[in-house]
């Protein structure tokens, strides 16, 4: 008998939290899409500005390089340091892929958050039929091993659910940092 309650116990310590994942993934996705789709659109609008105010520095920073276009060719503008040119290049590289993933890591985020409920019944499911077979109550042909396997996949997907969101939200986060502190005209690019 304290087997059993043993049994029972672990199987609601690991049943219990996987009910919370799964009420609180039914509303996962809403709370996404109003935590992040209004900022995505204004990251995105940011690093437009940016872009362009990126261009326009690269513009007066190469006609500064190898100067006026009526002027004669002067050899010693063409051998000065081109690294001013490149760290302007590699920002709008920067921010021109962010805006281009933006979205597009958006639309992932809220595909993943779908996951979320389904994985979390998997898990419950693949729980109870464990619990079943440990604690005597049904002990049919292979459910201990399909209980444990579900519960594996589950907790394994879920991992990989989880570890995507972190870097997702980290790119979307990154690229909204980048589109807003970049709004000011005279910024430099958040480079000091």
């Amino acid at each position: 008998m304290p087997d059993r309650v043993a049994v029972l116990s672990l199987g609601a310590a690991c049943i219990v939290p996987a009910l919370i994942v799964l009420w609180k993934s039914a509303s996962l996705r809403g709370d996404l899409h109003n935590k992040w789709a209004d900022r995505v659109d204004i990251a995105i609008a940011g690093l437009d500005e940016y872009g362009v105010h990126l261009l326009r520095k690269l513009q007066v920073a190469i006609d500064h390089k190898l100067g006026e276009p009526d002027e004669g060719f002067d050899p010693d503008l063409v051998i000065e340091d081109p690294g001013p040119l490149v760290r302007l290049t590699r920002q709008f590289e920067r921010a021109v892929v962010a805006r281009r993933k933006a979205r597009r890591r958006f639309k992932i985020v809220m595909e993943l958050s779908a996951a979320t409920s389904y994985l979390a019944a998997l898990f419950i499911v693949g729980a109870v039929l464990t619990l079943l077979y440990y604690s005597d109550v049904y002990r049919g042909f292979a459910i201990n091993t399909v209980g444990v396997g579900m519960c594996i996949v589950a907790l394994v997907l879920g991992a990989a659910l989880v570890g995507s969101y972190v870097y997702l939200e980290h790119k979307l986060a990154t690229a909204e940092i980048l589109g807003r502190s970049n709004r000011d005209a005279g910024s430099d690019g958040g480079q000091s």
